[in-house]
């Protein structure tokens, strides 16, 4: 029976367990109502009951007050008594008896209660009357008793139950002793004692009871057959329209829950089947992705690990290039200021080379003079030569000085001549030292030009060599960081291709799971049928180890001369800088 149940459909068994919820619902509704309809009745018997009962009590209440009012011939019924006494006859008969409150009610009462055909009795413990006692350990000296103590606790008056074994219903109201009763029931002897003999009128003895003792109790007997006959029809009528109710109920269900639950659930059921399969297969997709990612990843750490190091390494080399840039700037500058003293150097030769000239000009102008002078004294001689000779005798020592004089002047014409060669000769090659140190001293100033440009140059390398420096370990940090980044990504690859594979291993679940819904939903069937059909995953091998950046190189500082990095012997081509 629960693998029958278990291989049918989500509706055939919600149709099922709602039918069987229905039919528990029914039938417990019916036991409770059905029971309340019993008990209602049976209410009702009891208030019927209790009409009889409240006819005797009330009866003996009237009689009570009619004896109380004087209304009875109290001697005529004393002197019947006594001859009934008298002659040993029935008390019953007589009207003193049915002149007794207690006794006028339950007589009313089982005439009343006959003609209605109930049963009406008068039971107590103690009872003159040995009939109306009821047998210790029965039904009604139970209930007798239960009315006692319910009395005593200050209860109603009046208590009914069913006896199962005669199907019958009880009802017993209490009587209580009135001062009526005294007279009967009083303290023997005492104020309701009239000849004090201890007997009543009947000839009883008098039980000496108090006003307000409960004894006994009014009952009536109803039979639980009429109720029973009640209701058996109205559950039989109960049953025919509570089973058409239900066939009903049961047919609309089954076309309602196929309509609202089963279609759109079949709807549903083949979406998911899709939708399991898409994402076993994504998922087998995904970790190939991911492996290949998580490998390509790998590469490219190491690849910037070694990108890392050759910046490292051209850092290195750069830095030593800024360096070697400041010292030839530092040669540089020693280089200018050397040309700009041999460039003053060379104006000062220029300024005494012209001062050179300028006293050779003097001198050979001099040196003129002392030819023009050396002239005339060679004419002034030969003029006293001629003069001497026209003087004779007289004249010849005259004539010898004058001759004197005159080979003077020619040696003083001739050493000037000499000395205006030596001094022309001199003139001109200052004149040629003055051209060559102007030529010097524009070649200095070239010096000076050009080793302020070198000197201007090699300052712009130095600082672009020192900004390369500080742009290359930028470039070092971040390819760090982004190595850092890429080994992060590589790893996260490698837990994303992992996460793909119990993706994979939940997809395989999910198929699964969308068995045992279809097993569920449609019974085992339909889930044996999408087991066979259902595509099976693609399936990607695990991450099997974590792939290894490249080890990273040390970069070397690199060794270069100043000359090796800026040639200083070619002056005229700077686009090597």
């Amino acid at each position: 029976m629960l693998q029958l149940f278990k291989s049918m459909g989500v509706t055939s068994k919600i149709v099922l367990t709602v039918i069987v919820l229905m039919l528990l619902v029914a039938v417990v509704i019916n036991y409770v109502f059905i029971s309340k309809y019993r008990d209602n009745i049976t209410h009702a018997m009891a208030d019927r009951a209790a009409s009889f009962t409240a006819v005797a009590d009330e009866t003996k209440n009237h009689v009570a007050k009619m004896n109380n009012l004087n209304l009875f011939d109290n001697k005529s019924i004393v002197e019947e008594m006594q001859t009934v006494r008298k002659n040993k006859g029935d008390y019953k008969a007589t009207n003193a008896f049915q002149s007794i409150p207690v006794v006028a009610g339950w007589l009313a009462a089982e005439k009343a209660a006959k003609r209605e055909g109930l049963d009406f009795k008068v039971l107590a413990f103690e009872a003159r009357n040995k009939a109306n006692e009821p047998q210790p350990g029965s039904f009604r000296a139970t209930l007798l008793q239960d009315l006692e103590d319910q009395i005593k606790k200050g209860g109603d008056e009046a208590v009914y139950r069913i006896d199962e074994q005669t199907n019958t219903l009880h009802y017993f109201r209490s009587i209580k002793l009135t001062e009526d009763c005294m007279s009967c029931h009083g303290q023997p002897r005492g104020k309701y004692d009239p000849d004090q003999d201890g007997l009543d009128v009947l000839g009883f003895p008098m039980e000496g009871w108090k006003v307000g003792d409960m004894h006994g109790a009014f009952e009536v007997a109803m039979p639980m057959s009429l109720v029973d006959n009640q209701v058996a029809s109205f559950t039989k009528s109960s049953a025919i329209w509570m089973i058409g109710l239900l066939t009903l109920a049961v047919v609309s269900l089954i076309g309602l829950t196929h309509r609202v639950l089963g279609l759109p659930l079949r709807r549903i059921i083949d979406r998911m089947e899709s939708g399991a399969d898409q994402v076993s297969q994504a998922s087998g997709q995904v970790s190939g992705s991911s492996q290949a990612m998580a490998e390509g990843a790998s590469e490219q750490a190491s690849s910037l690990e070694e990108t890392s190091a050759s910046l490292e390494q051209m850092n290195a080399t750069v830095r030593q290039n800024a360096q070697n840039a400041q010292e030839a700037n530092t040669m540089a500058e020693e280089a200018r200021q050397v040309s700009v003293k041999g460039n003053e150097a060379m104006q000062r030769l220029t300024q005494t080379i012209s001062k050179i000239k300028s006293s050779s000009d003097q001198t050979a102008s001099i040196l003129k003079t002392i030819d023009e002078i050396a002239f005339q004294t060679n004419l002034l001689a030969l003029n006293a030569a001629v003069e001497a000779a026209r003087a004779g005798e007289a004249g010849k020592g005259f004539a010898v000085v004058a001759e004197e004089v005159r080979s003077l002047a020619q040696r003083s014409a001739e050493a000037s001549k000499s000395t205006a060669q030596l001094i022309e000769d001199a003139c001109r090659n200052a004149d040629q030292g003055v051209d060559v140190a102007s030529e010097a001293e524009a070649s200095l100033s070239q010096i000076d030009d050009a080793v302020s440009r070198v000197t201007q140059l090699i300052n712009q390398v130095s600082s672009a060599s020192t900004e390369q420096a500080d742009g290359i370990d930028q470039i070092t940090k971040a390819v760090g960081q982004m190595d850092q980044v890429t080994q992060a990504n590589a790893a996260s690859s490698e837990e994303s291709a992992a996460a793909s594979q119990e993706l994979s291993a939940q997809a395989e679940d999910l198929n699964c799971m969308v068995n045992e819904l279809v097993a569920t939903v449609f019974g085992e069937g339909s889930s044996n049928h999408r087991a066979k059909t259902r595509v099976k995953p693609v399936k990607t091998p695990a991450v099997s180890h974590q792939s290894k950046p490249a080890p990273r190189k040390q970069a070397q500082p690199a060794k270069a001369h100043a000359q090796q990095v800026i040639p200083l012997d070619d002056d005229d081509d700077f686009s090597e800088f």
